[in-house]
This record gives structure tokens, C-alpha cells and sequence, in this order.
């Protein structure tokens, strides 16, 4: 994830911020059909990347508008199992703060873009660590296609599969909300 204006490069957006609000409501219709029955609490939102965490900020304000309840956000640090897996992406290191223990929880792991999918696996290995979740999903604004891991999303913004050699990043604003996406090499 960028912020907006840090670049030297002139960035040709992907995706404008209309184009995001349209995907953030694509995966709040799906978080919430992600319940089993109305009165059911909102999954937590679980950040495992800071492109995650941005979209978990933005995806808890349009839930609580829809259902009056306020989703609980958390965070999941995940390098360790990135390391075990070997995992040469540049990610940046997210600090574990969880709002209790994961029994009997409903986890919704939250990344801004899935690429191959490694990250995933590592983030559900760390949050393992705390526990087992009751329920446990896999969400992302958006999906690049390019999985090498076998993981499905139950909640997602949309997919867009980059031009080869590229790979797709939100640009946040200086207030951190969403702004646009681009595709970098």
C-alpha cells in the first residue's frame, strides 16, 4: 500500500475512489451474507497487511451503517510464518492485537489485494497460534487471480487480474482512506 503523492512516478489510477466505494460495498453485501442468521454478531475483521487494515477501517464504517452494530477491527502480525514459508514478499509487519480469545469467534482474515495467496496461508497459520476460531473466512478488496496457494475468498470486493509483470496497490490518502489503485511493476 502507497500513500498518495509519495511516488516519483506519475500514477495512471486503475481504479478511482468511486470504483473502490463500489467494491467495499460489494464486500460488505458479502461479510454480511456471511452470517447465518440476522441477529448473528458481525465477524472480526482481521488485518493481516496495512492494505488490510485500511479497508477493515472503511468496510467497519459501511457494516455499521448497515446492521447498527460496530465490527470489531483487529490486527495480526504475521511474519513468522512468512518466514517459515519462505515468503520474499515486501509486506509490511502488522502488530497481533486481538480483542479476546478465538474460541467460539467468527474471523474474517482481511488483505486490500490477494495476490498468490502466501501471505494468506501465513496469516492463517498466525492466527492459529492465538486459537481456533469457530468460524474462520478469507476476504479481500481485491482478488489479482494470480493464486499459487489453494485459499477461496468468501468475501470479496471484485477481481482484476494485472497486466504481466504487474501487480495491483491501493494508494491511501493522508487521512489513510482509500484513494485510488494502481498497477506497479
Amino acid at each position: 500500500m502507497r500513500q498518495l503523492g509519495t511516488d516519483q512516478v506519475a500514477e495512471q489510477p486503475l481504479l478511482l475512489r468511486g470504483d473502490l466505494e463500489q467494491l467495499l460495498r460489494n464486500l460488505a453485501d458479502d461479510v454480511l451474507a456471511l452470517r447465518r442468521t440476522p441477529d448473528e454478531p458481525l465477524p472480526w475483521l482481521v488485518a493481516y497487511s496495512p492494505g488490510g487494515m485500511a479497508v477493515a477501517s472503511e468496510l467497519a464504517a459501511i457494516l455499521a451503517l448497515d446492521s447498527g452494530e460496530t465490527p470489531v477491527i483487529a490486527t495480526l502480525a504475521v511474519t513468522r510464518h512468512a518466514q517459515l514459508i519462505d515468503l520474499d514478499d515486501d509486506f509490511s509487519v502488522l502488530p497481533t492485537a486481538l480483542p479476546g480469545p478465538m474460541a467460539g469467534a467468527h474471523v474474517l482474515l482481511l488483505s486490500d489485494v490477494l495476490g498468490s495467496g502466501w501471505l494468506a496461508h501465513a496469516a492463517v497459520g498466525a492466527l492459529l497460534d492465538w486459537g481456533m476460531p469457530a468460524r474462520l473466512h478469507l476476504g479481500a478488496l481485491i482478488d489479482s487471480g494470480r493464486r499459487q496457494v489453494p485459499v477461496e475468498l468468501a468475501a470479496l470486493g471484485n477481481r482484476h487480474q494485472p497486466l504481466a509483470g504487474q501487480r495491483v496497490e491501493l494508494v491511501c490518502d493522508a487521512r489513510g482512506h482509500l484513494a485510488h489503485a494502481i498497477e506497479v511493476p
